[in-house]
């Protein structure tokens, strides 16, 4: 694979994600998609495992990076980066793709539609997991007043993985179409696929 292209590929969709995020926000808690999961699906698609697991680890690191969390429930904390959840939700996603690929059409926008929806749903999970047991283990408590916020929060990123089917239907026609510049090469050395194929 060719790192740069991939970088430069998710530089672009890390800096419009907070765009499309507002622009396709749904409902309060807001539910919003992600346009860099579709690029983990993608690259753990076709990129061996190891490569697979590092970009997914770059691009994890570069959303919880660029990403504030609220404070805590108790207030007086303002809002902070909190690296961690994206790291660890992007890379078993990207473990959870590697490991299902046979049985894939990797070809198909779909699949990269369908496994982005899986993907953002595992992601949510986890993200809200770390989060919540953060705030439990520094707060004592699941949220103010007794609300349980986690939950609320959990809601909101499964309703947003939903909603990440369809940017993963059209970013992955789009990286689909962008394949050969990425240059991915199977075990044996040979591309994995070509626009002749």
């Amino acid at each position: 694979m060719r790192w740069p292209v991939a970088l430069i590929v998710g530089w672009v969709l890390l800096a419009l994600e907070p765009v499309a995020r507002e622009a396709l926000r749904l409902g309060n808690p807001s539910a919003s998609p992600s346009l860099v999961v579709p690029l983990v699906v993608f690259v753990a698609l076709f990129a061996p495992g190891v490569t697979a697991y590092w970009a997914a680890l770059i691009l994890g690191f570069l959303v919880d990076v660029t990403t504030l969390r609220g404070g805590l429930s108790t207030g007086g904390v303002p809002p902070m980066v909190i690296v961690g959840p994206h790291v660890i939700g992007f890379v078993a996603g990207a473990f959870l793709v590697h490991t299902v690929r046979p049985m894939m059409m990797k070809k198909n926008p779909l699949t990269i539609m369908a496994l982005s929806m899986v993907v953002a749903g595992l992601v949510a999970v986890v993200a809200s997991s770390i989060l919540g047991m953060r705030e439990l283990l520094l707060v004592g408590s699941w949220g103010d007043g007794g609300e349980y916020r986690a939950l609320s929060d959990l809601a909101a990123r499964l309703l947003g993985s939903l909603y990440t089917a369809g940017t993963g239907l059209v970013i992955g026609a789009i990286l689909l179409w962008l394949h050969p510049l990425f240059s991915f090469h199977d075990s044996g050395g040979r591309r994995a696929f070509s626009r002749r194929s």
